[in-house]
């Protein structure tokens, strides 16, 4: 199961860096051009002997470069920029929610190693439940609880507390977990506030009071991401994926 964390991390790290390249969807091109038309202007220059800037490509050289540098700054990347932070939330869900499943399942299929804590636990299922799985709870298990146990996958006291209930584990409550807390209230705001910060945002962010992100927005302001606050969210959730998984592996798996 090290194994398979491991590769959770790497697929999680990819789809990050995806999130990192919309943000910077016209750079690529931009800087293509800036580079085709260095290349004619030193030829310009050095071969045809040509230094009149009236026929050199100087000056488009020059605003592309305006164009890279101030674009990120420019109003039609600020959805795109929102966006991204929602995306980032909805990949963080889904993976943490799968480490959670993978566990429980580990421990269906290894019973002699399920935690005291958890010897009695008790989780009814209808028939009808049971019918749609085939009877197999072995790979559903932790999907199956999840729901039963009312564990939000996009609250991060529910995460934790849904991780130390039945893995025993605590994952320390610092500035990660304040970044990721922000992005998670911010994220609620775009989608059903118009992205403005209405007041449950803002209440929210009273459990992130040493994060590193928004630290003035205020109610009825509206939610606009940039680049660099993009990446620290994005840092702190593949950090706080890392003490997760080596929480888990400590205290739940042996190597194999």
């Amino acid at each position: 199961m090290d194994k398979y964390f491991e590769d959770l991390q790497i697929v999680f790290k990819s789809q990050i860096e995806n999130v990192y390249k919309i943000t910077e969807f016209d750079n690529d091109f931009v800087s293509i051009a800036i580079g085709w038309l260095q290349d004619l202007e030193n030829d310009l220059k050095n071969n045809k002997n040509i230094e009149n800037d009236n026929l050199l490509p100087t000056r488009t050289i020059n605003l592309l470069k305006t164009v890279l540098e101030q674009g990120p700054k420019r109003e039609k990347y600020k959805p795109v920029y929102n966006q991204s932070v929602v995306l980032l939330v909805s990949y963080f869900a889904s993976l943490v929610s799968e480490i959670f499943n993978s566990t429980l399942t580990h421990y269906l299929s290894n019973i002699e190693e399920l935690p005291k804590r958890l010897e009695k636990e008790e989780f009814k299922f209808t028939l009808s439940e049971l019918s749609v799985l085939q009877y197999d709870l072995s790979k559903e298990i932790g999907r199956i609880i999840t729901r039963k146990s009312n564990i939000s996958f996009q609250d991060m006291g529910s995460i934790a507390k849904a991780y130390k209930r039945f893995f025993g584990i605590v994952v320390e409550w610092d500035t990660n977990v304040s970044n990721i807390i922000t992005a998670h209230a911010c994220r609620h705001a775009i989608v059903h506030s118009a992205e403005i910060a209405d007041h449950a945002c803002i209440n929210q962010l009273k459990a992130a009071k040493d994060r590193e992100i928004k630290k003035d927005l205020k109610e009825n302001e509206p939610i606009e991401f940039n680049i660099d606050e993009i990446k620290t969210i994005g840092k702190s959730m593949e950090l706080y994926i890392k003490s997760l998984c080596d929480s888990l592996l400590a205290v739940t798996y042996k190597p194999t």
